[in-house]
């Protein structure tokens, strides 16, 4: 072998599938008859950017591998190298495209001599389904089926992403949870779901004990004059009974004041609505 190659092969040529067994001794039956016709290239660094099948057909063919030196644009080359000559599809090939090339789209397509749409397909299995882009480049894998689990990965994604907006709004110490990595999304919105049912169960029990409320004390002021109603109540008071009720203790003249003043914008509510 050279003394420049480092053995190291680009990950761009790496992305390449490579010639099953039986094309592999074909080639290296030919080597062995002919002897190796194309150069294993090499950049200056002497890393392989073209013919790991070369290297591997001279092994096996126990024939010393030659090799060339390309100085210019390694990625570029290896993809002008292999994506006219190999035997791909156009999946494959917009794959490796989008896998390699960190450029716009429309870029990629230029470069590439690929389709604009083939590249677009790709860019989005390499962003939302990254685990597939290995299968597609080796033909194990339509380009159009991973497109169809990339796309519903990009929902599922937006979906979740529009939940956690919603919980940083609802329940932003859920969402902090989240965040942490102490509860999954799914079992954040579990529990602000149970929180806002919580929450509704009690504002209907306290709008039912208000009402409730109300109506009892209706019954007691009964018929008559405000000032007739409270010289009555004070005649009836009981200083002893109200000691057995503790929260009516605790409420001050103020506290009072406020229970009144809510009465009064029921009782408004209630002209409002024509109840």
């Amino acid at each position: 072998m050279s003394e420049s190659f480092t053995g190291e092969v680009h990950p761009v040529a790496n992305m390449f599938p490579l010639l099953d067994t039986d094309e592999l001794d074909a080639l290296a039956s030919d080597i062995a008859e002919q002897g190796q016709l194309h150069p294993i290239v090499i950049d200056l660094d002497g890393t392989l950017l073209d013919g790991r099948n070369r290297l591997a057909a001279c092994k096996k063919a126990k024939v010393a591998p030659t090799f060339t030196t390309y100085e210019g644009d390694p990625v570029a080359y290896i993809l002008g190298a292999n994506l006219n000559r190999r035997d791909m599809t156009k999946g494959q090939k917009a794959m490796v495209v989008a896998a390699c090339l960190e450029t716009k789209q429309r870029d990629a397509a230029i470069v590439s001599g690929i389709s604009n749409a083939y590249i677009g397909k790709a860019a989005t299995v390499k962003k939302h389904a990254p685990d597939l882009v290995g299968s597609v480049i080796a033909g194990k894998l339509p380009l159009d089926e991973a497109y169809k689990t990339a796309q519903s990965n990009k929902a599922a994604s937006n979906d979740a992403e529009a939940l956690l907006t919603a919980l940083q709004e609802s329940d932003p110490d859920l969402a902090a949870k989240v965040a942490a990595e102490e509860l999954t999304l799914s079992e954040a919105v579990t529990l602000a779901k149970r929180r806002a049912k919580e929450a509704e169960q009690r504002a209907v029990d306290q709008t039912k004990s208000f009402a409730q409320s109300v109506c009892r004390l209706s019954a007691i002021l009964g018929v008559g004059t405000p000032d007739a109603t409270i010289a009555r109540l004070l005649s009836e008071w009981r200083p002893d009974a109200v000691q057995q009720v503790d929260t009516f203790n605790a409420l001050s003249a103020d506290g009072l004041h406020r229970v009144a003043d809510l009465l009064h914008q029921t009782a408004n509510e209630w002209e409002t609505r024509n109840v």
